[in-house]
């Protein structure tokens, strides 16, 4: 296989949205919208338990993902070099996530030692209208 038929695959995260989550567990589960030529959107459910490597966790499934997706170009299996997949802006993209993770196991710390139910409602709304955008 020649190398022009390397395929170039170029990732831009657009937003992450909280889709629900389970303070006693500490689990969220997240819609992530991102275009690689194409708008996407995936699910994912993460304990927020150690938020440090998530954030590359997160980036990392989505480039595997794309590899996986894009395993045969123009009708040929690509099998040296599947395909050249690369994230927009990742240096400060992972900062971010990590950071929005941070902030929303914070907001659910908050409802876990919540103690009335009017307080409570108003927190898990707050948690489930939580967003990131890039």
């Amino acid at each position: 296989m020649a190398k022009d038929n390397i395929k170039i695959i170029s990732i831009e995260f657009k937003k992450i949205k909280i889709n629900k989550f389970l303070p006693k567990e500490k689990t969220v589960e997240f819609s992530i919208f991102f275009n690689d030529s194409d708008d996407k959107e995936i699910s994912r459910s993460i304990n927020l338990g150690n938020i440090e490597g998530i954030a590359e966790n997160i980036v990392d499934d989505i480039v595997n993902m794309e590899k996986n997706i894009n395993k045969e170009f123009d009708g040929e299996a690509l099998i040296d070099n599947p395909s050249n997949v690369f994230v927009k802006n990742k240096e400060e993209l992972l900062p971010k996530i990590t950071n929005f993770l941070k902030k929303v196991s914070e907001n659910i710390e908050q409802v876990k030692a919540c103690k009335t139910s009017n307080g409570y409602l108003d927190l898990v709304g707050k948690v489930n209208r939580m967003s990131l955008e890039f």
